[in-house]
């Protein structure tokens, strides 16, 4: 069949070079726990703290898996350690019994205080949800930085929401941190760190290696990504590694599945942020699946990188499957291939983005069905009003191309936009409406 196929060679100089562009790579750096051995909970907790007083000066301090028991008892007796300062003193082994999570769920019953894990790891938790909200942290709207967590979740509520290794649901700021671990959930907003994202910021944040499964709005760092009580959630530098897969992908406008985040909201500000993991939907979604973002409402994209594979039927890409609205992506690029049918891109797949200085270095692979069009080395669909600029393509492109649309370097399909500065370097095949450019 492929003898049938058009080929279009385009090797010729670029139009202008994307010199400029800045492969803002996330430091590998993160807070690492000390090798002191873990103290191993045996179920039971403290009556209290055995040293601090909670203030800034002389933090409470948890040098005890008996001590961190009492800590999450304690929350509603406390105040939701409002104003309350307390440090991790030691590495803790929940020793795979059952966690229940800190705070209830709601942003009434978050915890509201400071938490520094001080470097340290609590290892060995074990989640068996029955419930919404659910993580290490059910619910945090403090301060919480330099805390590892590793462990499994499993279970889910039909219909639930908020699920993640790290917290089920964020309100508040989380810097150094990192989650590791299998999440396999029924339920919506699942990821490797914060099923839910509710205005808070994530800084230096990383989902290790592991493998996360959900249903719907499904992201290695986070499922959902949200503006809450005006507060709009942004994250920098925040790295996921874990495989994620999405078995029973939602035909729904409100669905995603993405490296680092599965659906987010308008006017937040994602940057610096890399994907390694493989995203791959497994049903017939029209949400979109990204390796930075599956669905993306109105969201500023900086500097971010996909690295790993992404699959899924239709409005894929490299940094985002689905864009909604005129927002913009800058310096970004993406290295993992990209397999898909219809709205297939190596940055954007079906896209109303502004796009500026990205580039794309993965294959774009659409010609395994009967059906593909709009793909492109650069975008598969570009809607109206919009521009492309200072951008390049270094990946093989191959599609079939329809009456729907067609299959280009940069662009497989555009709609009155303005495509200005870009250069394909790579071969592009197809066999109906196949273009170098």
């Amino acid at each position: 069949m492929k003898s049938r196929f058009a080929l279009v060679l385009l090797f010729a100089a670029a139009m202008t070079s994307c010199s400029s562009f800045n492969s803002l790579k996330v430091s590998d750096s993160l807070v690492r726990a000390p090798t002191a051995s873990a103290d191993v909970w045996d179920g039971t907790y403290a009556t209290s703290f055995s040293e601090g007083d909670g203030s800034q000066s002389n933090p409470y301090k948890i040098k005890t898996a008996k001590e961190l028991s009492y800590f999450q008892k304690s929350l509603s007796l406390k105040s939701y350690y409002q104003n309350k300062y307390l440090v991790l003193d030691v590495d803790i082994d929940l020793n795979n019994l059952t966690w229940p999570g800190i705070g209830t769920g709601a942003a009434s019953g978050a915890f509201k205080g400071n938490f520094d894990g001080n470097g340290h790891t609590i290892s060995g938790m074990k989640m068996e949800v029955t419930a919404e909200r659910k993580g290490f942290f059910n619910s945090n709207s403090g301060t919480v930085s330099n805390l590892n967590v590793e462990g499994n979740l499993t279970g889910g509520v039909e219909g639930g929401i908020a699920f993640g290794l790290f917290a089920g649901i964020n309100y508040g700021n989380i810097s150094n941190c990192s989650s590791k671990g299998t999440l396999s959930v029924t339920g919506v907003y699942v990821a490797g760190f914060i099923g839910c994202n509710a205005g808070g910021n994530l800084t230096n944040c990383v989902s290790q290696e592991g493998k996360i499964e959900g249903s719907n709005c499904v992201g290695g760092v986070v499922g959902y990504n949200m503006v809450s009580s005006n507060k709009i959630g942004s994250l920098n530098n925040c790295k996921n590694y874990a495989s994620i897969t999405a078995k029973d992908y939602p035909e729904q406008n409100y669905s995603g599945l993405g490296g680092i985040i599965g659906v987010c909201g308008s006017g937040a500000i994602i940057s610096n942020c890399t994907n390694y993991g493989n995203v791959i939907g497994l049903g017939n979604s029209i949400g979109g699946t990204g390796g930075i973002i599956g669905n993306n409402f109105n969201t500023a994209i900086n500097g971010c990188i996909n690295e790993g594979e992404i699959s899924a039927k239709n409005s894929v890409g490299g940094i985002v499957g689905l864009s909604r609205n005129a927002s913009t992506y800058k310096d970004c690029e993406n290295k993992g291939k990209i397999i898909g049918n219809i709205g297939v891109g190596g940055i954007v797949g079906f896209n109303r983005a502004n796009i500026d200085n990205c580039i794309n270095r993965g294959e774009i692979e659409a010609d395994k069905n009967n059906i593909s069009y709009w793909v492109g080395g650069i975008v598969g669909m570009l809607g109206s009003n919009l521009t492309v600029n200072r951008s390049s393509n270094y990946g093989y492109v191959h599609g079939l191309g329809s009456i729907n649309g067609g299959v280009g370097g940069i662009v497989g399909s555009n709609y009155s936009s303005t495509v200005s500065r870009c250069d394909n370097n790579a071969l592009v095949q197809g066999l109906y409406r196949v273009g170098g450019i």
